[in-house]
């Protein structure tokens, strides 16, 4: 009598521990090229089968898919970095990893010092961010192999809005042209004339550059 059991249960083990949507818990990754496993199966799950023709693929404890990012995506860098320097109302100088490394801020363009306003933007700058460890989130880096930067302050605002917000910069649309914080605060400050926008027709920086090459 217990001869049959003992089949039934055998071949109930068989046909289901080699389901596709259970395979991948066995010790073989023999289904991963299974189409109604790929849904399933996440890396990690088991250890490595060398006669897996996708394992070359896997990371431990990641989804396979997510292990061979596009090229066309870069994740963007971040970092935390010591201000040092404080070149001008735009630009500073933070040490990363013991290097000097030059951050153009996002999104704003601040008169040159030898401009109106230029010398007080910078003032700005060093009041909020100098000497302080702050963090750094990485857009790439311009034609001068500057970084160029959103400087996060331990407020929790970035050091781009507080210039705009007290007038003492533009907002670079061309640069940022879909950042619309920046362009309310910009909006904010004309209407309050503050800073830069108590004149009555202010140079913007890349003007007073363009006049004078």
């Amino acid at each position: 009598m217990r001869l049959p059991s003992l089949v039934f249960v055998s071949v109930f083990f068989f046909l289901f521990s080699f389901h596709p949507a259970y395979a991948h818990r066995s010790g073989c990754h023999r289904w991963h090229s299974c189409p109604s496993d790929r849904s399933t199966y996440t890396c990690g799950d088991t250890g490595h089968c060398s006669q897996c023709p996708d394992n070359q693929f896997c990371e431990a404890r990641k989804p396979r898919g997510a292990t061979k990012p596009s090229s066309r995506t870069k994740p963007q860098k971040q970092f935390v970095g010591r201000v040092v320097g404080v070149i001008d109302g735009d630009t500073i100088r933070v040490t990363h990893d013991l290097k000097l490394v030059k951050v153009r801020l996002y999104g704003v363009d601040c008169p040159e010092i030898k401009q109106a306003g230029g010398k007080e933007a910078r003032a700005l700058v060093r009041r909020l961010a100098y000497g302080k460890v702050l963090h750094i989130e990485s857009k790439g880096k311009d034609r001068y192999k500057r970084v160029i930067g959103r400087v996060h302050l331990l407020s929790g605002n970035t050091l781009s809005r507080e210039l705009v917000k007290a007038g003492m910069c533009w907002w670079y649309r061309k640069y940022a042209p879909d950042d619309e914080t920046l362009s309310d605060m910009e909006d904010e400050a004309k209407a309050a004339r503050r800073g830069l926008w108590a004149e009555a027709d202010p140079i913007p920086p890349w003007e007073w550059r363009r006049d004078r090459r």
